[in-house]
């Protein structure tokens, strides 16, 4: 297969999307030829099979990149078969036309509560929708195809998974500093333990804004931290690369999630991988979280949910802690491994 991926970043330095770079490699793999649009380009070598071609987002103060990336797609029209977007439905929206006119095969990956008209528009013109979830795509429509998410598992060697938890208990939140992540939740989880629990926890929280209205968040955030005397029980890491990341997660005992962005989020599959606990309160983890520890008290449903629910998890012995780490850690290897997920992804298309 010739395939073309069309990818908003493709930098495995950057804090939310660098495990993107893992994907190309994967698909280069088992495909003849690979060919990358991206808008944002870090400095990553990949192998000789692919090429990497940078779509400026804008010139000279204007935003060119859709006129631009429908020249590419037209221009690189012989070098691909099939194409594979992800996540952005306004990539289809630009280049469809040139993609239906020359008959390629689009396929759409999108993992992600939000139904919008492009992304409805966008259905019309693929041939098929990947989706880690029934959550992750909310759309009606018979070209969807559910596949889970993919990790590559060689990144997280040398996890010690036998380890009970640590004291003070290490919490850990990873992802982007957004409203859909309601980590306002997970502060008033800390504020929980320090004021009702009597709890000695520390929380390490990894990740950073993205757009403005992120960075207002951000700001409210640390506002809240310190307002409320929550300091000393709270690390501010900001956005790290995925293996700066997980040299962290490993070191981690629970991971507490309050997104709510209506797909399975990665971030909870790196967590389980790394040996640290997940307690969530997404619709579309909570299958997955309950029935790999056998557990409904995983599932946290507020902020006293949680701290009360986390304290009895604390309560557990070693024994029942480690058997936890290792359950979440073969779970994810048995289910999301990326080399699986790319071979399903292929023989759908």
């Amino acid at each position: 297969m010739k395939l073309l991926i069309v990818t908003q970043t493709l930098d495995s330095k950057h804090s939310v999307l660098g495990f993107f770079v893992r994907w190309v490699l994967e698909f280069a793999k088992q495909c003849e030829q690979v060919t990358v649009f991206c808008l944002d380009k870090g400095e990553d070598i990949f192998p000789e099979n692919v090429s990497v071609i940078h779509i400026p987002r804008t010139w000279g103060g204007i935003k060119t990149w859709p006129l631009t990336l429908t020249y590419q797609a037209l221009v690189q029209r012989k070098r691909y078969s099939h194409v594979f977007v992800h996540m952005n439905p306004e990539y289809i929206l630009s280049a469809g036309i040139v993609w239906k006119v020359f008959r390629k095969k689009v396929s759409l990956w999108y993992a992600h509560g939000a139904v919008s008209m492009r992304l409805k528009v966008a259905t019309a013109f693929v041939s098929n929708i990947f989706s880690s979830t029934p959550e992750g795509f909310r759309y009606k429509t018979l070209k969807l195809a559910i596949v889970g998410q993919g990790v590559d598992v060689s990144l997280y060697e040398n996890v010690d998974t036998n380890r009970p938890f640590s004291n003070p208990t290490r919490m850990v939140s990873i992802g982007r500093i957004s409203s859909s992540k309601r980590m306002e939740m997970l502060l008033e989880t800390i504020l929980e333990f320090k004021n009702i629990h009597k709890r000695n926890v520390m929380c390490t929280i990894i990740g950073g804004p993205a757009t403005e209205q992120d960075t207002i968040y951000e700001k409210k955030l640390k506002e809240f931290i310190y307002t409320k005397e929550i300091s000393d029980q709270v690390v501010w890491k900001g956005p790290l690369p995925l293996k700066e990341a997980i040299h962290i997660l490993k070191t981690q005992d629970i991971f507490l999630h309050f997104g709510n962005t209506g797909s399975l989020d990665k971030a909870v599959l790196d967590a389980m991988m790394c040996g640290v606990i997940v307690c969530s309160s997404n619709e579309a983890v909570r299958s997955h979280i309950v029935n790999t520890y056998k557990d409904e008290n995983v599932f946290i449903s507020s902020s006293k949910d949680a701290a009360q629910k986390v304290v009895q998890l604390i309560d557990e012995t070693d024994e029942k802690v480690i058997q936890l780490r290792n359950s979440g850690r073969v779970y994810v290897e048995e289910n999301f491994s990326l080399k699986k997920l790319v071979k399903r992804i292929i023989q759908k298309m």
